[in-house]
């Protein structure tokens, strides 16, 4: 690990979450406040954050960190998260299958430890039922699930997002190549997944 630091020093770490192996033992509650998050979390717990080690995000939300249960449980994003039951707006789990940003020593890291709930401060406590997702029964599955439409001729709002999009790419400086990258694929993304445009069509419209 020390060889890695020294060769890939500005790296952003994460881990494997989920049961071990081949996760590290922990799953993630992942607090976005932009999608109403902590409200979501003061419905399930109450008001009071939960007294465990936890990581401030750059979207000013939290990373909660839990021990994973055996067997492990679902994430409700990554491979699989589709068809899983979420916490609710805001509130996604990070176990199996899944991976979490992870404070690290680069300088240029925007998650952190919270000085007063760390795993220094505060044990990994075993994830609350509260906290715990669960399956999508089939019948359920079917109803929650939006058929995916081709994107054939898209309309005129996904048209010019996916113009914009390429033309910021293609004049990003030298230097944030990757970073307006990285920000323009996830938006285009969301924006997939919100429109219910089939992926497949999308990857090969950009490509």
């Amino acid at each position: 690990m020390l060889s890695w630091q020294r060769e890939f020093p500005k790296a952003q770490w994460a881990v494997r979450t989920g049961e071990k192996p081949p996760g590290a033992g922990i799953v993630v509650i992942d607090v976005d406040p932009q999608h109403g998050g902590f409200g979501t979390l003061a419905g399930r717990v109450g008001h009071q954050i939960p007294a465990v080690p936890r990581v401030t995000t750059p979207s000013g939300g939290l990373h909660l960190h839990y021990l994973s249960p055996r067997p492990g449980v679902f994430s409700t994003v990554g491979p699989g998260g589709r068809h899983r039951r979420g916490l609710g707006p805001g509130l996604d789990v990070k176990a199996n299958l899944c991976q979490c940003h992870f404070p690290g020593p680069a300088p240029v890291t925007r998650y952190h430890w919270d000085p007063k709930f760390n795993l220094h401060t505060h044990p990994l406590l075993p994830l609350p039922p509260e906290l715990t997702p669960v399956e999508i029964p089939d019948e359920e599955e079917n109803e929650a699930v939006s058929p995916r439409r081709p994107i054939g001729r898209p309309d005129a709002y996904a048209e010019a997002a996916f113009a914009n999009a390429c033309t910021r790419i293609r004049e990003a400086v030298p230097g944030t190549q990757r970073t307006i990258l990285n920000a323009e694929s996830c938006a285009i993304a969301r924006l997939v997944a919100g429109l219910g445009l089939d992926r497949a069509s999308v990857a090969r419209d950009l490509i």
